[in-house]
């Protein structure tokens, strides 16, 4: 993937350019373009995560039609945390400060916001790769190999969600409870 930081710098327009000039607005210009990096990254997080749960929706209706219920409830819980992940991206902490506020979020502070959104990106396309298997063979695979497959993508969907409640509590200030 492209990295978004580099495609807002480039697409800056002359006024962002001229910002960049005026003492006391190049700061807030860096930063601004920063979150909107890692607003356009979230983006496409909520967007990939959304192929995830059409997967597993696909994958809970295959588990219907072939009477597996020792898994459906599995599929069903996998549909609804990762729809209520999408909502949790969606809204999520973006660093946004405006030109002179109490506290600032500062460049490092915003490259690593988007260094930690970039790297849930990598555990979406793990989720992706399971959940696109599992919909493309749901006919032909077998109960004992079905089962290890769902609870795969749950173990794969609790370290995503570590590793969003982690961001969550790193960029809120807020200490994170293992466990």
């Amino acid at each position: 993937m492209v990295d978004l930081r580099q495609k807002v710098e480039e697409d800056r327009g002359l006024l962002k350019k001229i910002e960049l000039i005026i003492p006391g607005f190049r700061g807030y210009r860096l930063r601004e373009d920063l979150r909107i990096a890692d607003r356009l990254l979230r983006e496409t997080l909520v967007r990939e995560l959304g192929i995830a749960a059409n997967n597993y929706e696909e994958v809970r209706s295959g588990l219907v039609r072939k009477k597996e219920l020792d898994t459906l409830e599995d599929a069903a819980s996998l549909v609804i945390r990762i729809n209520a992940m999408v909502e949790k991206i969606r809204h999520a902490e973006h660093g946004y400060t405006g030109i002179s506020a109490d506290h600032r979020i500062d460049i490092p502070e915003l490259n690593k916001m988007y260094e930690w959104d970039l790297w849930l990106l990598g555990h979406i396309d793990n989720l992706n790769g399971i959940s696109g298997h599992l919909r493309t063979s749901i006919s032909t695979i077998k109960g004992e190999e079905l089962a290890i497959e769902i609870s795969s993508s749950l173990d794969a969907l609790s370290e995503f969600e570590q590793v969003f409640e982690h961001r969550r509590a790193a960029f809120a200030g807020l200490e994170v409870r293992e466990g």
